[in-house]
């Protein structure tokens, strides 16, 4: 998982990464420096790496946080909580 907006975005979706690790993902998550040791805690994060010095790190594939809402079909009376 990828950050894609700002970093208030990027706190509200990480709350979508233990959804994702329950279908069976080893979760990784790019963030930027002022939040990664904040989001680095979130359940279902198996690894959280800098945004602006990413490694390289194998994936089968990834998505934008912001994008996360749409994947899971989230309507209001289903937004994970955070």
């Amino acid at each position: 998982l990828h950050s894609d907006e700002a970093l208030g975005d990027s706190i509200q979706f990480a709350r979508y990464a233990p959804m994702v690790a329950a279908l069976g993902a080893r979760v990784i998550l790019e963030i930027r420096p002022a939040v990664r040791q904040l989001l680095a805690g979130v359940s279902g994060v198996a690894h959280c790496v800098d945004r602006s010095s990413t490694p390289s790190l194998a994936f089968d594939l990834h998505c934008p946080l912001g994008s996360l809402p749409l994947a899971f079909g989230t309507r209001l009376d289903t937004i994970p909580l955070a």
